[in-house]
């Protein structure tokens, strides 16, 4: 059965309220310095690879210690960085978070059809 009233995504932009009372332009330019760290700490890791696995003068004991924990730091910037940036739009109730509630319609939608 389906819910009498369902939400639009214009009245999901329209009650937007954001938990941190922010507008969304601070969000955005909050969104915005949060892609830039990002790429700054992707950039600095792959440069320290690359120079200590370029050149063997640089492949001391001290220096493949950095070289792992660059790798690490690497791996971490890579794989967390797109859920803490996704979590500055979604959680805060911006485009995706609206567009994750059509979706969820949809899918209820054609669950209660089957059902």
């Amino acid at each position: 059965m389906l819910i009498a009233t369902q939400m639009t995504d214009e009245n999901v932009s329209k009650n937007f309220q954001d938990p941190l009372s922010r507008s969304r332009a601070e969000i955005s330019l909050e969104t915005t310095f949060a892609i830039l760290i990002c790429l700054a700490f992707i950039l600095g890791y792959v440069l320290v690879l690359y120079i200590v696995n370029r050149y063997s003068k640089m492949q001391t004991i001290t220096n493949i210690f950095i070289h792992n924990l660059a790798l690490t730091d690497f791996l971490m910037a890579t794989l967390n960085a797109p859920f803490w940036i996704t979590s500055l739009v979604v959680f805060t109730g911006g485009v995706l978070c609206s567009g994750a509630l059509s979706n969820k319609r949809k899918l209820s939608s054609s669950l209660n059809r089957k059902i």
